[in-house]
């Protein structure tokens, strides 16, 4: 199993590879701040599947930051008497149930994951979307889920 440092060398390696080719066939142009912010993104998105992992650091980090969530959500419905935000706290729980309760290289591990997990990013830019899509199944190729 490949530790979290690895699995980022290997996505900055595959952005590197990449944009050289495209920069040199004249496809992209520059770097500019798209391009920082989507390589973030992406660097965010190759550690994602070790979620499931219980030792994790990108487990510890999303389950302290949703359960924080949950407290400001709550703490603002009592303030505001806002329903919707009982009701987003609750499907944070639930999902922090699903996450404590996978297994390790189960979904977290799939293509399938890697697409559904990054398609809400179009909404934002499709370029995030694209480069989140990238570092997810770099994880997948660098843990040897896909092979290429």
């Amino acid at each position: 199993m490949s530790g979290y440092r690895l699995h980022l060398i290997f996505y900055t390696a595959a952005c590197a590879t990449i944009y050289y080719i495209l920069h040199s066939t004249g496809l992209v142009g520059g770097v500019g701040i798209k391009q920082v912010v989507g390589f973030i993104v992406g660097g965010l998105y190759a550690v994602l599947p070790d979620v499931d992992t219980p030792a994790s650091k990108i487990r510890l980090i999303t389950s302290r930051v949703l359960l924080f969530t949950v407290l400001v959500f709550l703490t603002a419905h009592v303030l505001s008497g806002s329903i919707e935000l009982v009701y987003v706290s609750a499907a944070i729980v639930s999902a922090l149930l699903l996450l404590w309760h996978s297994r390790h290289r189960g979904y977290f591990h799939t293509v399938s994951a890697a697409v559904i997990l990054s398609a809400p990013l179009v909404l934002a830019n499709p370029f995030y979307a694209a480069m989140a899509c990238l570092g997810y199944t770099s994880h997948l190729v660098l843990d040897g889920e896909i092979r290429i």
